[in-house]
């Protein structure tokens, strides 16, 4: 959720259409010659998460698609900028490049040496990724002070859902050198009124 003053978009120019995450564009307008946007951690939003891994891959298409657009435009002194070029910038470039090139490495590493039988180095990487992410978990999960049974969504998260979204990565990637990242929405299956009536009793 993102809430802006009427004055302040007035002055940067309002939304413009060249990129498919337009409040990150507005967002990164605003920082630039202000550096003053605050986050509210106890801001609560509710959405319609995408409901099929279609769905998902084509949210996560668009995201990294109109990252990767809003990265192009706003390329030029990207260091003169405060926070938004301290701490934004270069997370988003490790989140979008390093991350994913890390461990689809890892990936492939872990192939490499399941077929030499180099067991003990594959378990041991495996270990150590596993209990990254469960350390990673608990913590996120206490701060945000939620249901530690959480936790166990790791699981999958470590096995199958990084890779997918990786691979979302890369199809954004090649669509965004294409000029293809187009607006792509998740259909919408209603029931929502329903899942936060019992999210807030």
């Amino acid at each position: 959720m993102g809430i802006f003053r009427k004055d302040a978009i007035s002055a940067v120019g309002s939304y413009d259409t060249g990129t498919v995450t337009e409040d990150m564009d507005l967002t990164m307008k605003l920082l630039k010659p202000r550096d003053t946007l605050s986050y509210e951690p106890n801001c609560i939003s509710y959405t319609e998460a995408p409901e099929t891994i279609r769905d998902l891959i084509r949210q996560r298409i668009r995201w990294y698609g109109g990252t990767l657009q809003t990265l192009v435009k706003h390329r030029g002194h990207w260091w003169r900028h405060g926070t938004l070029s301290a701490i934004f910038i270069p997370y988003v470039y490790l989140s979008m490049f390093f991350v994913p090139t890390v461990e689809i490495a890892a990936l492939v590493l872990g192939v490499f040496w399941a077929v030499r039988g180099l067991w003990f180095g594959l378990v041991g990487v495996i270990a150590l990724s596993v209990a990254y992410e469960f350390i990673s978990s608990f913590v996120a999960i206490y701060l945000d002070k939620d249901d530690m049974r959480l936790i166990w969504v790791t699981i999958p998260y470590v096995i199958f859902y990084r890779y997918l979204v990786d691979i979302a990565r890369f199809q954004a990637f090649y669509a965004a050198f294409k000029h293809k990242v187009g607006w792509t929405r998740a259909e919408r299956y209603g029931g929502l009124e329903k899942k936060i009536e019992i999210t807030t009793r």
